[in-house]
């Protein structure tokens, strides 16, 4: 067994196939798979400026979103799960990168928020 050096769960860390010998991993599979996809998010909003297109926002990676600019050419949604760089390039080409607040106000309904009197 072995510990994964970023969570410190120990895992069994199998030895490859074309050797006999003991692997030399030192990261959990859950943790490898967190950090690739981690690697791939920056990238991808380095790709799109960095930051948010309407405030600017550019602290933490974590707070910035892909949306879609025509939700009629979207083909899938840019998660952490699709996070291959191969296979989105051409969907993250369709975005603009808001933060979450930003989002939010973008996906909210204005018309019927000025129906009801709350703005």
């Amino acid at each position: 067994m072995t510990v994964c050096k970023y969570c410190n769960k120990t895992f069994s860390a199998h030895p490859s196939r074309t050797a006999k010998r003991k692997s030399t991993r030192t990261v959990c599979g859950s943790c490898s798979v967190t950090r690739r996809r981690w690697k791939n998010k920056i990238k991808l909003v380095e790709l799109l400026g960095g930051k948010c297109t309407k405030c600017g926002y550019s602290k933490h990676p974590a707070a910035l979103h892909f949306h879609h600019k025509n939700p009629l050419e979207k083909s899938y949604e840019i998660n952490s799960s699709k996070l291959l760089l191969k296979d989105v390039d051409k969907e993250v080409n369709k975005c603009i990168l808001l933060c979450a607040n930003c989002h939010s106000i973008e996906h909210t309904n204005k018309e019927l928020l000025e129906k009801f009197e709350i703005l």
